[in-house]
């Protein structure tokens, strides 16, 4: 019970104060207290609560920060699994809520980078007015938040000067293989990137679906996979993700290609119907959809129709 000698307004000062220490605390409570997404499945805003994927992701950050001190991944992924906004959202709690951060979010097209940057602002945007750190905006995708000393930059491949004359604390890569200029980015912007440890950590997210041509990509997360770098590489399947099922149609029957596929992954009867309805949508291509919603690292890498080859020997 509030203390009848305290004015109200010192009571909820000191309760948004609390809520504030916890947000800074426990990036989990933020995101699915306060931070709002648009869903597939539902109409509005929901607050972002972990689906498969980004639970998985979320154990696989903290396990690296906890053995390592920072976080380097490389994610090979399937489309539209909430891996960007799972990593967005951290960098979002990294800067919004704690001191002296710089983090760079990098598209492979100006558009793309529009978007993104239109998802640190909607978390902004949602968050109570008490919450709200003071912030600058700029035209060009770049959020500060002033009291922080901290700020998001959206940026996009075809810059490689993005990175002059900054220090990155947060890093993030996002359809990395279907960057125009892969090695000049990294030559730009890897040597401004903070090797930062402990609790005020840095964080590098290289992440992509693969992309005939996205050589540079396949190559550095072929290289974490052998441990010649300091990422470690994370391979998501399409049906680890938990929406992607559908109706199971009451003549469902399985070819002998599926019967396989349910007996080597574990998929059930949904996530069969829900691939198939995937390959109806690509029938002039089906290469794309293996690309898109791969099976597997090695069999992401597909040509596509009226094509001669992906990689150089």
């Amino acid at each position: 019970m509030a203390d009848p000698l305290v004015p109200l307004d010192h009571w909820e000062t000191l309760r948004w104060s609390l809520e504030r220490s916890k947000c800074e605390r426990d990036f989990e409570f933020l995101a699915r207290t306060y931070l709002r997404i648009k869903s597939k499945t539902q109409i509005g805003l929901p607050t972002l609560k972990f689906n498969a994927v980004q639970r998985h992701l979320h154990d696989v950050c903290e396990d690296q920060l906890k053995r390592t001190g920072y976080i380097r991944k490389i994610i090979g992924k399937p489309r539209q699994v909430g891996s960007s906004t799972y990593f967005q959202a951290r960098t979002f709690h990294q800067t919004a809520f704690h001191d002296h951060r710089n983090a760079l979010f990098l598209a492979h097209d100006e558009p793309s980078s529009i978007e993104i940057f239109g998802v640190t602002k909607a978390y902004y945007d949602a968050l109570p007015i008490a919450l709200k750190p003071r912030t600058k905006y700029d035209a060009r995708q770049k959020i500060e938040f002033i009291g922080r000393n901290s700020k998001i930059i959206s940026a996009h491949a075809a810059n490689i000067n993005v990175a002059a004359g900054q220090m990155y604390h947060i890093v993030h890569l996002t359809e990395a293989a279907r960057y125009p200029n892969p090695e000049k980015v990294q030559a730009s912007l890897f040597p401004s990137i903070s090797e930062a440890r402990g609790e005020d950590h840095s964080l590098v997210v290289i992440e992509s679906t693969s992309v005939f041509g996205g050589e540079w990509f396949k190559d550095i997360a072929e290289a974490a996979s052998r441990g010649e770098n300091e990422y470690e590489f994370h391979f998501i399947p399409w049906f680890h993700h938990d929406g992607y099922t559908a109706p199971v149609p009451h003549d469902f029957e399985l070819t002998f290609e599926e019967k396989e596929w349910k007996r080597q992954y574990g998929l059930t009867q949904g996530q069969i119907a829900w691939w198939r309805q995937m390959v109806a949508k690509y029938a002039s291509n089906p290469a794309i959809v293996r690309a898109e919603y791969p099976f597997s690292w090695p069999s992401s890498w597909v040509l596509p129709i009226g094509t001669l080859r992906v990689f150089t020997d």
